[in-house]
């Protein structure tokens, strides 16, 4: 695509030098935008993930990093509760909503698949 674009500029006139810098232009901050939200979406969920399932496999656990509740106050959370199934995707709820996201692509996929008739 950047190089049809490269092309169709050098086709209208425009000099080598300057038909690269505009390419260079139009393309990058597009792709600077996509790589920033594909690194929200799915890098960010899938790091937290990895360093959430290793804290929690380990032998010797960290303890739970206190928090402040609605008034103010500083609460050390259960270690036994932190560390429990339920509060282990709570916490990691961005990579179950992508693997739901997922299964649904795939799912709608096979069914539309198995429902269209190809005509050639």
């Amino acid at each position: 695509m950047q190089r049809d674009t490269y092309n169709y500029l050098l086709g209208n006139g425009v000099d080598p030098e300057s038909a690269t810098t505009y390419v260079f232009l139009i393309y990058t901050p597009p792709l600077f935008l996509i790589s920033w939200v594909l690194e929200i979406i799915i890098d960010r969920p899938a790091k937290e993930f990895a360093g959430e399932l290793d804290r929690c496999l380990r032998r010797k656990r960290p303890k739970p990093v206190p928090y402040k509740n609605e008034k103010g106050e500083l609460v050390h959370p259960d270690e036994q509760e932190f560390y429990g199934a339920w509060e282990f995707w709570k916490r990691n709820w961005g990579i179950v909503a992508f693997a739901a996201w997922l299964l649904f692509i795939f799912v709608f996929h096979e069914i539309y698949n198995s429902a269209h008739d190809y005509k050639a």
